[in-house]
C-alpha cells in the first residue's frame, strides 16, 4: 500500500511538473512528424552525424515556417496600428460614403446620426483589434520560452526518434506490426491535419 501510494504521489508530481510544457511537447512531436522526411533525406547525406542533421532540419524549418509566420504577424500588427491611427482619427470618408448612399436612398434623412454611429462603431472595433494585438505581443516572452522548449524537444525527437519508437514498441503489449500501423496512422493524421490547416 505504501509503495502504491508513493508511486501515485510521485506520478502526480511528475504530471504537475510537466503539465505546463505539454503544449510544447505536442508541438515538438508534430514538428518531428512533419519534418521527418527532411531529416531522413539529410541523414542519408550525413549518416554519421545525426545531431548535426537534426540541427540542420530545425534550422531549415525555422527559416521556412517560423520566420515567415512571425514576419506576417508583425506586418498584421503594424497594419492594424496604421489603420487605427489613420482611420480612427480621420473619419471624413465615412461622411462621404453615407452621403453617396443617401443619393440612392433619399428616405435616409438623419445622415449626421448615421455618420456618428458608424464612426463610433469603427473606432471601437479598431481599438479592440489594436488592444488585443498588443496583448498578444506582450506575451511574446512566454511564447519564446515555449518555442525554445519545443525546439530542444524536437532536436531529441529527431535525433533519437527511432530509439524512442523502438522503446515504446517494446513496452507495448501489442504485436510489433500493430504498433507500426498505429505509428504510421498517427503520422498520416498529423500530416493531414497540419497541412490542411495551413492550406
Amino acid at each position: 500500500i505504501f509503495f502504491i501510494s508513493l508511486l501515485i504521489i510521485v506520478g502526480a508530481l511528475n504530471i504537475a511538473v510537466f503539465f505546463p510544457f505539454v503544449g510544447s511537447l505536442v508541438f515538438a512531436v508534430t514538428f518531428t512528424v512533419i519534418f521527418a522526411p527532411v531529416f531522413a533525406f539529410l541523414k542519408r547525406l550525413l549518416p554519421r552525424y545525426p545531431g548535426v542533421v537534426a540541427l540542420c532540419t530545425i534550422f531549415l524549418a525555422s527559416v521556412l515556417v517560423v520566420a515567415p509566420l512571425f514576419f506576417i504577424g508583425l506586418l498584421v500588427f503594424r497594419e492594424a496600428q496604421d489603420l487605427y491611427s489613420g482611420a480612427a482619427l480621420n473619419m471624413s470618408w465615412i461622411y462621404a460614403f453615407v452621403t453617396y448612399i443617401h443619393n440612392f436612398f433619399p428616405e435616409i434623412t438623419d445622415v449626421a446620426t448615421i455618420v456618428d454611429q458608424l464612426t463610433e462603431f469603427l473606432r471601437l472595433g479598431l481599438s479592440y483589434v489594436v488592444q488585443h494585438l498588443g496583448a498578444f505581443f506582450a506575451g511574446i516572452a512566454g511564447f519564446v520560452t515555449q518555442m525554445g522548449i519545443a525546439i530542444i524537444a524536437s532536436f531529441f525527437f529527431l535525433r533519437d526518434g527511432e530509439h524512442f519508437r523502438k522503446a515504446l514498441m517494446r513496452l507495448s503489449p501489442l504485436h510489433d506490426h500493430d504498433d507500426r500501423q498505429i505509428f504510421d496512422t498517427l503520422a498520416a493524421v498529423i500530416n493531414s491535419v497540419v497541412r490542411g490547416s495551413l492550406l
